[in-house]
């Protein structure tokens, strides 16, 4: 397979969504695209640019399930590492960053870990190599962010090593699916309240407040947290009981239900990732949290 000439990033999430779309999976799929070294410098307009940095940084953020930059740099600074190796011996094949390990993936169970497992960079004269290898790539969401990274890290060679003209870019996956409603691992924001807060909502009559938080619980996500919306419908039980004309009997209910469907989808996905009985539970979820919307 040959190195395909592009002009706009762009262009290779279109060959992976050509290649997953009205598919369950795509078991291997492999890119490989050769481009100016100035596309990295304002990539997709910037659009993925603040979720980039988030998953490039340091320190988990408080919105993420995880992060790669907390693993990249777990024992260093690993771009540094990468420059150094690069500059001692431009065609190193240690040139890499490999973000977990077997310790990490066997004590795992069905916690999140990175998809983005190895990211491995070469020079030859003036073009810069780089491959990169996930586990499981959503094509649609999460690859134009992971396409950011690889700019952003691509930017701190180019800084230390000026000379590069070229990006030749492989990108291997393991397992590719298109999934338009997936949330890239972004917590729901009804998940990351303190725990109280939205009982308060509840008690208050803030229901403003809690379509928001309802609505951030609207997206697919392959990690099932379910704390935020066990707090709203106990605190919606409570509440009935003492202030029966508060909330819609419908609006309590589709709640309820939204939470049992949730943890019914947390069960099954301990035995599978994708597959029709997640698909159905997923769009149950959504379906009763679009029910709890219209009653609330």
């Amino acid at each position: 397979m040959t190195y395909q000439q592009i002009k706009n990033l762009k262009e290779i999430v279109d060959i992976a969504v050509g290649e997953c779309k009205g598919k369950d999976e795509v078991i291997n799929l492999i890119i490989k695209s050769c481009f100016s070294i100035d596309l990295i410098d304002n990539p997709f307009e910037g659009l993925f640019l603040e979720k980039a940095r988030l998953w490039q940084a340091p320190t988990k953020p408080e919105s993420l399930h995880i992060n790669h930059g907390s693993y990249i740099h777990k024992y260093g600074d690993g771009i540094q590492y990468i420059i150094d190796q690069l500059k001692e011996k431009p065609d190193s094949k240690r040139a890499l960053l490999s973000l977990i390990n077997m310790k990490d993936i066997i004590k795992s169970e069905d916690f999140p870990i990175p998809s983005f497992f190895v990211t491995q960079f070469s020079l030859d004269e003036k073009d810069l190599y780089c491959t990169v290898y996930f586990r499981a790539l959503e094509v649609s969401q999460f690859l134009p962010i992971n396409l950011t990274e690889v700019c952003l890290m691509s930017q701190q060679i180019r800084r230390a090593i000026p000379s590069i003209n070229r990006l030749f870019f492989c990108l291997h996956a393991f397992k590719a699916y298109y999934k338009p409603n997936f949330d890239t691992l972004v917590r729901a924001e009804i998940d990351r309240q303190p725990r109280g807060t939205i009982a308060v909502c509840v008690f208050n009559g803030q229901k403003e407040r809690i379509r928001e938080l309802l609505q951030s619980k609207f997206n697919d996500s392959s990690v099932i947290e379910t704390a935020g919306m066990e707090e709203l419908y106990n605190a919606l039980v409570s509440n009935q009981e003492k202030n029966p004309d508060a909330y819609q009997d419908a609006f309590v209910r589709s709640v309820g239900r939204a939470l049992q469907a949730l943890n019914e989808l947390r069960e099954i996905r301990t035995k599978a990732s994708h597959g029709d009985l997640i698909q159905s539970l997923e769009d149950t979820v959504r379906k009763h949290i679009s029910e709890a919307l219209e009653r609330l």
